[in-house]
């Protein structure tokens, strides 16, 4: 399937997935989607029990690992939002 979106829709999706965000522009869109029909919630709560299972296996971050994402986040939605 092949769908055209606008340049500023590619431009927060490819912000999106550049900040580690999403894995892929396919993952990024599904999550959209699940959004629209409802489904989000449950997409949100499978990652959060992901997020827990690490958090036991000591797969955690550091306090300084943390900003450091932050920023990039941060970097990544001002890109992707001059105008703000």
């Amino acid at each position: 399937m092949t769908i055209e979106i606008s340049p500023e829709d590619a431009q927060l999706i490819e912000a999106l997935v550049a900040s580690g965000e999403f894995d892929s522009v396919a993952s990024c869109v599904h999550v959209a989607l699940l959004g629209l029909v409802g489904e989000f919630d449950e997409a949100a709560a499978a990652h959060i029990d992901e997020s827990m299972a690490q958090i036991e296996r000591g797969e955690t971050l550091t306090m300084d690992e943390v900003r450091a994402s932050l920023e990039v986040h941060k970097a990544a939605w001002r890109r992707a939002h001059p105008s703000r």
